[in-house]
Protein backbone atom coordinates (compact mmCIF):
# COMPACT_ATOMS: atom_id res chain seq x y z
CA UNK A 1 0.00 0.00 0.00
CA UNK A 2 1.63 3.25 -0.88
CA UNK A 3 1.97 5.72 2.25
CA UNK A 4 2.59 9.51 1.42
CA UNK A 5 5.05 9.99 4.15
CA UNK A 6 5.51 14.76 5.36
CA UNK A 7 8.68 15.92 5.23
CA UNK A 8 10.28 16.66 8.39
CA UNK A 9 11.73 20.37 7.75
CA UNK A 10 13.64 20.72 11.26
CA UNK A 11 15.68 17.10 10.77
CA UNK A 12 19.10 17.44 11.44
CA UNK A 13 21.06 14.61 10.93
CA UNK A 14 24.19 15.92 12.60
CA UNK A 15 21.52 16.01 15.87
CA UNK A 16 19.21 12.98 15.51
CA UNK A 17 15.95 12.77 17.59
CA UNK A 18 12.94 12.24 17.44
CA UNK A 19 11.32 13.01 14.39
CA UNK A 20 8.85 16.11 14.48
CA UNK A 21 6.93 14.95 11.22
CA UNK A 22 7.68 11.44 11.44
CA UNK A 23 5.16 9.34 9.83
CA UNK A 24 4.20 5.82 11.11
CA UNK A 25 3.97 2.90 8.86
CA UNK A 26 3.09 0.15 11.32
CA UNK A 27 1.92 0.28 15.09
CA UNK A 28 0.46 -1.92 16.97
CA UNK A 29 2.15 -5.03 16.60
CA UNK A 30 3.30 -7.64 18.29
CA UNK A 31 7.14 -9.02 18.07
CA UNK A 32 8.16 -12.49 19.23
CA UNK A 33 11.13 -12.35 21.42
CA UNK A 34 14.13 -13.17 19.10
CA UNK A 35 17.95 -12.84 18.51
CA UNK A 36 18.36 -11.23 14.83
CA UNK A 37 20.89 -12.95 12.06
CA UNK A 38 23.89 -11.27 11.35
CA UNK A 39 23.73 -7.94 9.13
CA UNK A 40 23.14 -8.87 5.67
CA UNK A 41 22.84 -12.74 6.17
CA UNK A 42 20.23 -15.15 4.97
CA UNK A 43 18.95 -15.54 8.32
CA UNK A 44 19.09 -11.74 9.22
CA UNK A 45 15.53 -10.42 9.94
CA UNK A 46 14.61 -7.38 8.03
CA UNK A 47 12.49 -4.69 6.47
CA UNK A 48 12.32 -3.88 2.27
CA UNK A 49 10.93 -0.72 1.23
CA UNK A 50 10.13 0.63 -2.08
CA UNK A 51 9.64 4.66 -2.57
CA UNK A 52 9.47 7.20 -4.50
CA UNK A 53 10.68 11.03 -4.25
CA UNK A 54 7.85 13.68 -4.56
CA UNK A 55 6.94 13.89 -8.50
CA UNK A 56 10.37 11.84 -9.40
CA UNK A 57 9.09 8.57 -11.63
CA UNK A 58 11.86 6.18 -9.81
CA UNK A 59 11.32 3.85 -7.60
CA UNK A 60 14.18 3.33 -4.69
CA UNK A 61 14.69 0.61 -2.96
CA UNK A 62 16.44 -0.09 0.11
CA UNK A 63 16.54 -3.25 3.11
CA UNK A 64 17.69 -2.31 6.66
CA UNK A 65 18.15 -4.94 8.77
CA UNK A 66 17.06 -4.87 12.14
CA UNK A 67 20.53 -5.83 13.74
CA UNK A 68 21.74 -2.43 12.30
CA UNK A 69 19.30 -0.30 14.32
CA UNK A 70 21.29 1.91 16.93
CA UNK A 71 19.72 1.76 20.15
CA UNK A 72 20.89 4.67 21.21
CA UNK A 73 19.84 8.31 19.81
CA UNK A 74 22.74 10.17 19.16
CA UNK A 75 25.11 10.93 16.45
CA UNK A 76 27.08 7.82 15.97
CA UNK A 77 25.18 5.31 14.87
CA UNK A 78 27.95 2.28 14.91
CA UNK A 79 27.90 2.10 18.41
CA UNK A 80 25.10 0.67 19.86
CA UNK A 81 23.85 -2.08 17.33
CA UNK A 82 20.48 -3.85 18.45
CA UNK A 83 21.92 -7.23 17.13
CA UNK A 84 21.06 -8.96 19.71
CA UNK A 85 17.19 -9.04 19.13
CA UNK A 86 13.67 -8.32 20.59
CA UNK A 87 13.72 -9.05 24.10
CA UNK A 88 10.80 -10.12 26.45
CA UNK A 89 8.71 -7.74 28.16
CA UNK A 90 9.85 -4.26 25.95
CA UNK A 91 8.68 -1.89 23.70
CA UNK A 92 10.03 -0.85 20.71
CA UNK A 93 9.77 2.10 18.33
CA UNK A 94 11.93 1.97 15.32
CA UNK A 95 12.68 4.75 13.09
CA UNK A 96 13.95 4.97 9.46
CA UNK A 97 15.33 8.10 8.32
CA UNK A 98 15.18 8.34 4.04
CA UNK A 99 18.30 10.86 4.09
CA UNK A 100 17.59 12.47 1.06
CA UNK A 101 20.95 14.30 0.34
CA UNK A 102 20.76 17.71 -1.70
CA UNK A 103 20.40 18.10 -5.04
CA UNK A 104 22.81 19.70 -6.98
CA UNK A 105 22.61 21.08 -10.73
CA UNK A 106 24.43 23.71 -12.80
CA UNK A 107 22.37 25.51 -15.51
CA UNK A 108 23.88 27.87 -18.07
CA UNK A 109 22.39 31.01 -19.96
CA UNK A 110 23.63 31.81 -23.60
CA UNK A 111 24.81 34.99 -23.92
CA UNK A 112 21.94 37.22 -25.49
CA UNK A 113 22.37 38.83 -28.83
CA UNK A 114 22.73 42.52 -29.30
CA UNK A 115 19.81 44.11 -31.19
CA UNK A 116 21.19 47.53 -32.62
CA UNK A 117 18.34 50.12 -33.33
CA UNK A 118 14.77 51.78 -32.16
CA UNK A 119 11.66 49.06 -31.22
CA UNK A 120 8.33 50.19 -30.71
CA UNK A 121 5.37 49.59 -29.10
CA UNK A 122 2.27 51.29 -30.50
CA UNK A 123 -1.10 50.93 -28.12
Amino acid sequence: NVKEIAEDTDFDPATPATPAASTTLFNHLIVMPQTFGASGSDSSQKISISYTLGNDPTVYSKVAYLADFDTVDDADQEDTKMDTGFQPGKHYILYLTIDAHEISFTAEIAPWTDVTGYHYLIN
